[in-house]
């Protein structure tokens, strides 16, 4: 999304930034945007478009870097083909089991 904020309306946690279960930061991204969100409202008062902007500004980096670090492995999860998707199953009947 080009902004997380519209007039009184922010977004925070996977409605702002859903990195993919591949990157495993989901709830510490929305650990860190509610605490980033809320500074920026103490910080900013009465002013919520600074305080939002504050907010992205500080934790878009994080979310961008989570949903960049999910690319790879997304084909094992949902291969392109019917030959990668029966190699996929093969190696994890493959695994051992316990």
């Amino acid at each position: 999304m080009p902004t997380w904020h519209k007039g009184r309306v922010v977004l925070v946690g996977d409605a702002a930034h859903c990195a993919s279960n591949l990157s495993g930061r989901g709830a510490s991204l929305a650990i860190t945007g509610t605490w980033l969100l809320a500074q920026a409202l103490h910080k900013h008062q009465g002013d919520l478009e600074t305080a939002f902007d504050e907010y992205e500004t500080n934790q878009r980096p994080y979310a961008t870097r989570a949903q960049d670090s999910a690319g790879p492995g997304g084909d094992l999860i949902m291969p392109a083909t019917q030959q990668a998707l029966d190699a996929r199953n093969e190696r994890l009947r493959a695994l051992p089991r316990g």
